[in-house]
C-alpha cells in the first residue's frame, strides 16, 4: 500500500497558487477606473496573463483535484474502508468544501472555486467507483456537453453589451451582492468552463501513473508537455492580440475566441501538468531548496487559496485599503507575486514545524470527526 505524498501535485499546487493570485488580481483592475493610459509594462502583463494564465491555472489546479480525489479514495479503499463509507466521506468532504466555498466567497469576498469544486464532488462521486469504461464513456458525455454549453453561452453573452459595475465601497455591500451572486458563480463555473470534464479526466489519470511516478513516463511526457503548451499558447493568441490592442474584432467574434481560448486551455492545463511532473523528477536534485518551497505551499493550498485571496481583497479591494485603484495593471500583477511569495515563507515555517495548514486541517478534522 502506497501511502507517501507525490511530489508533482504538490508542486504543482504550489505553482498553480502564484497563477491563480495572478489571474485574480486583474479584476480588481477591471471593476475600478481612474487608471492613466497603460505603460509598455501593463501591455507585457496582460500578454502573459490572457496568454499563459487565463484558463489555464485553473485547469491545471482542476486536474490534480481530479487526481487528488481518485487517490484518496484508492488509499482509503485500500485500507479497507468500505465503498458506502468512502462515498460518505467524499460527500461529507464536497459539503463542507461548499460551505469552505459559501463563506469565502461571500465573507472574504474572494474569487471562488472551492464551492465548484464540492459540488464537483459531489456529481462525480458515483462515477469514481465504476469501471474504466465507464468513466471513459461519461468523460466523452461531460465533454461533448462542456462544449456544447460553453460554446453557447459565450455566444450567448456576445448579444448583450457589457455593463459596467461600480465596485462595492463597503464591505456589507459586498456581503449582500455576493450572497446573491454565489449561486450564480457556481453554475457559470459548470455551463462556462471545462472544469468538471478536467475533473474527471484527472481521476482517469490517476489510473495511469503520469502524475504519481513520472519517472516512468518520461518521453510520453516531453510530448505532452510541448504539444499541449504549444496548442494553448496558439489558442490563445487571437486573444492575447485584442487584449493589447493589435487587433479589433465584433462582440461575435471575440465571443469565438473566448470560447477558442477556454477551450485549448484544456491541453495548455495537460501540458503544464506533464511539466510540471518532468520538473518533479529532477528537481528534489537540481534544485530542492526551490522544491521545498512549492511543496511546503503546495501541501496547504486551501489555506493559501484563501489567504491570498483574502490579500488580495483587503489590498487592492475598495472595501479596504482599494490600492487597485492606485498601483494599474502592473503594480496589481507584482502585488499579486509578493503576495504569494509571503505565503511560501510562511508555508516553509509551517512545514519546518510540521504544522499543517489551518484551512486544510479543518477540513480534515470536519470530514473524519
Amino acid at each position: 500500500m502506497d501511502n507517501k505524498r507525490y511530489l508533482t501535485p504538490d508542486i504543482g499546487r504550489g505553482f498553480m497558487l502564484l497563477l491563480i493570485a495572478v489571474a485574480h488580481a486583474p479584476l480588481f483592475h477591471k471593476l475600478i477606473e481612474g487608471v492613466n493610459e497603460p505603460a509598455i509594462s501593463d501591455q507585457l502583463f496582460k500578454a502573459f496573463v490572457v496568454t499563459f494564465v487565463d484558463g489555464r491555472a485553473f485547469v491545471t489546479f482542476s486536474l490534480l483535484f481530479g487526481f487528488g480525489i481518485a487517490l484518496m479514495v484508492k488509499r482509503q479503499l485500500d485500507k479497507g474502508i468500505s465503498v458506502n463509507e468512502s462515498k460518505r466521506l467524499l460527500r461529507r468532504r464536497s459539503l463542507f468544501m461548499i460551505l469552505f466555498g459559501f463563506t469565502h466567497q461571500v465573507f472574504i469576498g474572494g474569487a471562488d472555486i472551492i464551492a465548484f469544486y464540492g459540488i464537483a464532488g459531489l456529481l462525480i462521486e458515483g462515477l469514481i467507483f465504476k469501471s474504466k469504461r465507464f468513466k471513459e464513456k461519461a468523460l466523452f458525455v461531460i465533454g461533448t456537453l462542456s462544449f456544447l454549453t460553453i460554446s453557447t453561452g459565450w455566444w450567448f453573452l456576445s448579444l448583450f453589451k457589457e455593463l459596467s459595475e461600480e465596485a462595492n465601497v463597503n464591505y456589507l455591500e459586498m456581503v449582500i451582492e455576493n450572497v446573491i451572486a454565489f449561486p450564480i458563480t457556481v453554475l457559470v463555473q459548470l455551463l462556462f468552463f471545462p472544469f468538471l470534464f478536467v475533473i474527471l479526466l484527472g481521476v482517469l489519470v490517476e489510473r495511469k501513473t503520469w502524475i504519481s511516478h513520472p519517472e516512468q513516463h518520461i518521453s510520453k511526457l516531453r510530448k505532452f508537455a510541448l504539444t499541449g503548451i504549444l496548442i494553448s499558447v496558439i489558442g490563445a493568441s487571437p486573444l492575447t492580440a485584442i487584449t493589447v490592442g493589435i487587433l479589433n474584432v465584433s462582440e461575435k467574434i471575440l465571443a469565438a475566441l473566448h470560447i477558442f481560448q477556454i477551450l485549448t486551455g484544456i491541453a495548455g492545463g495537460i501540458g503544464y501538468t506533464s511539466l510540471i511532473a518532468l520538473f518533479g523528477i529532477a528537481a528534489t536534485k537540481l534544485t530542492p531548496k526551490i522544491t521545498n518551497w512549492l511543496t511546503a505551499i503546495g501541501r496547504r493550498s486551501l489555506t493559501f487559496y484563501l489567504y491570498q485571496e483574502a490579500l488580495l481583497v483587503i489590498l487592492l479591494s475598495p472595501v479596504a485599503f482599494g490600492l487597485g485603484n492606485k498601483l494599474g495593471y502592473t503594480g496589481i500583477i507584482l502585488t499579486a507575486v509578493v503576495i504569494w511569495i509571503t505565503g511560501v515563507i510562511i508555508a516553509v515555517f509551517l512545514e519546518d514545524k510540521k504544522v499543517p495548514g489551518p484551512a486544510d486541517a479543518l477540513l480534515r478534522r470536519l470530514v473524519y470527526r
